[in-house]
Order: C-alpha cells, then sequence, then structure tokens
C-alpha cells in the first residue's frame, strides 16, 4: 500500500502536466461574427466542398461549387488554398458540407512557398462555417448573393492549338484577287511588248 500511493500520486501529477502542456502548433482562433469575417475579407461565397487534397505538409487545396456569392468575384468551380488541417489554422470542411467561405486573395507575400498568386487562401480563422440550406449570412445590412462567374470552357481545339512553328503550319494564301491582278499586270506588260515591236516594224 505504501508503493501504491507514491506511484497514484505520480500518474495524477504526470496527467496534470500533460493537460496543461499546450500542444505544439495548435491553432488558437478568436471568435467573429460573420460581419466581422465579411469585413476582413475579400471574397465571400456560399458553396458545397466537392473535394479537398493536401499538397505538401504546409498546403492543400479545397474544391467548391459555389452558390452565391456575397463580396469580391468567384467561379462556379472555385478553389481555395490552406492549411492541410485545422490544427495549423487549415480549413475544416468536408466533401459535402454546404459552408460560407471568406477567403483572402494570394498577393504573393504568404509565409509558405507554393500558394498560386491570384488565387484564394482562407482558413480555421477566418470565420469559415457549415450553412443551413437556405440560409444567409448575419450581415448589416443584409446581403442578397448573387450568381458566381461562369466557369471559363475548355474544347479540344484550344487544348490541341500548336504554340510554335505557326509558319510552318499556315497554308499558302490563294485570293482570287490576287490572281486577278497578276494577269492584268501580265496583259500590260504584254501589251508594251507588243506596241514596242510593232513601232520598230513601222520605222524600219
Amino acid at each position: 500500500m505504501r508503493v501504491v500511493r507514491p506511484l497514484l500520486a505520480t500518474a495524477v501529477m504526470a496527467t496534470v502536466f500533460v493537460l496543461s502542456t499546450p500542444t505544439v502548433g495548435a491553432c488558437s482562433c478568436a471568435t467573429s461574427t460573420d460581419q466581422e469575417s465579411f469585413d476582413r475579407a475579400d471574397v465571400v461565397f456560399a458553396g458545397t466542398v466537392v473535394s479537398s487534397e493536401v499538397i505538401s505538409e504546409e498546403l492543400a487545396v479545397w474544391t467548391f461549387a459555389v452558390e452565391g456569392v456575397y463580396k469580391g468575384a468567384a467561379r462556379q468551380t472555385e478553389l481555395v488554398y490552406s492549411h492541410p488541417d485545422g490544427a495549423t489554422c487549415g480549413i475544416e470542411l468536408g466533401a459535402g458540407q454546404f459552408a460560407a467561405v471568406f477567403a483572402t486573395v494570394i498577393d504573393g507575400s504568404e509565409e509558405v512557398s507554393g500558394y498560386p498568386i491570384g488565387d484564394l487562401r482562407s482558413g480555421r480563422c477566418d470565420g469559415n462555417r457549415v450553412l443551413m440550406p437556405d440560409e444567409r449570412l448575419a450581415l448589416d445590412p443584409p446581403i442578397e448573393p448573387v450568381a458566381p462567374i461562369a466557369d471559363a470552357p475548355t474544347t479540344t481545339s484550344t487544348l490541341l492549338r500548336p504554340t510554335s512553328g505557326a509558319e510552318e503550319l499556315a497554308e499558302p494564301v490563294t485570293d482570287g484577287s490576287v490572281l486577278v491582278v497578276g494577269f492584268i499586270a501580265v496583259g500590260v506588260i504584254g501589251a508594251f511588248v507588243a506596241a514596242r515591236i510593232a513601232r520598230k516594224n513601222r520605222e524600219s
């Protein structure tokens, strides 16, 4: 019994120490309202998570099917970059969830390399949250979302269009007007030559 008590006390102290030690890389975010998140963001939209893909240890990309845009410009299919998980302040949304996304435009000043300039970035602390169907953001004054920008079409002809050697692939011009001008020029030269010959014959 004398041995058990010291061991029990040691176990309790170790548990308290572990629970009180902050987790390395843990993300701590201050609670913000929709309005506060809206004011900080460059682009705000409501959409459904289609998929997410981890690109590296510090970078992942989420694909959204955008249904309504509250601020800025967003495409029907929008990519949003973030850290891979919530522990590092990444987006905490799963496939199929309908959510409000508050994003900023990547301008090249990001601490993590690999973020494509001009695309969108967001994270756990930006106010993203799951929405109920037909739910609107709590904004003052209220804002009705607008339709997203249509995705740019991609066609086979565009993908296969050559980017070099255009001169070699170009076909010769066969404009009919060029041929007519050529015939007229030949006729004028022929008439001039005939007139010179006739003149020499008369002089002789």
